[in-house]
């Protein structure tokens, strides 16, 4: 599930520095978020009226040779009164005429995780829009729990009584049991082997007993029950990519 954000911000460095921010917020939620950036009005309005988003920022100054965010609000309004807007700002004066559009909060750049985090509270508290969290598990490791999204696990393999699990540029030990771990994911991930369970949305292809993951990774099938694994593999394939926008 991912939550759509998008940015009208003509400055491209304070767009990035925002959808930075915003980015670093929905890690800390453990939330899926895709977020576009617009330079230019046009193309905002289009894409907002053809697709809403979840969240809209606008940059209330977007400078002389586009609409201001304000303009830009109330054009929005005609057609849409639900998308939760807020406002970026470099003057907190600016920030008052918000209102006149039912905005949802404003920002002073640059805004700074902390701001951001009361702005997500006030999307969810006053729209009851409740940002959409990615499924997660929750492991042990070095004394600390873990909450670790499904999605981003590439793979996790027992050895002894360790498992581990690996992430994109980084790999996880836990003394979580591997049953433990297969009943949190559910059919998230696919048991292929005794000591391995796969995220199939990392698999490039397969080659003979393995499957190969994009990064040059094998990942051994069993090979009692291997023509059903790969059965398992393909209608994973087919049931999840049905749902890969959502």
């Amino acid at each position: 599930m991912t939550t759509e954000i998008f940015i009208y911000e003509d400055d491209r460095s304070d767009a990035m520095a925002l959808s930075n921010t915003i980015e670093t917020v929905a890690q800390n939620r453990q939330i899926t978020v895709h977020v576009t950036t617009f330079n230019h009005s046009n193309d905002l309005l289009q894409a907002t009226e053809t697709h809403e988003p979840d969240l809209l920022f606008l940059d209330i100054d977007a400078g002389k040779n586009e609409p201001d965010g304000i303009s830009l609000a109330k054009q929005i309004r005609t057609w849409s009164a639900d998308i939760p807007i807020v406002f970026v700002t470099c003057m907190q004066e600016w920030a008052l005429l918000g209102y006149e559009v039912q905005a949802l909060h404003y920002l002073i750049k640059p805004a700074t995780v902390q701001e951001m985090e009361v702005c997500f509270n006030r999307l969810e508290k006053l729209t009851g829009h409740r940002l959409k969290k990615q499924p997660s598990i929750s492991i042990i490791s070095d004394y600390k729990t873990l909450e670790i999204p499904i999605a981003t696990i590439q793979y996790a393999e027992v050895k002894g009584n360790t498992v581990t699990i690996h992430l994109p540029g980084r790999s996880i030990p836990s003394n979580t049991s591997m049953t433990s771990l297969e009943q949190q994911v559910g059919d998230a991930l696919l048991r292929c082997h005794r000591s391995y369970l796969i995220n199939p949305k990392f698999v490039k292809h397969i080659d003979g007993n393995d499957f190969v993951l994009a990064t040059g990774e094998r990942i051994p099938i069993r090979i009692n029950g291997r023509k059903s694994t790969i059965a398992q593999y393909h209608d994973w394939i087919m049931q999840h990519m049905g749902n890969a926008e959502d």
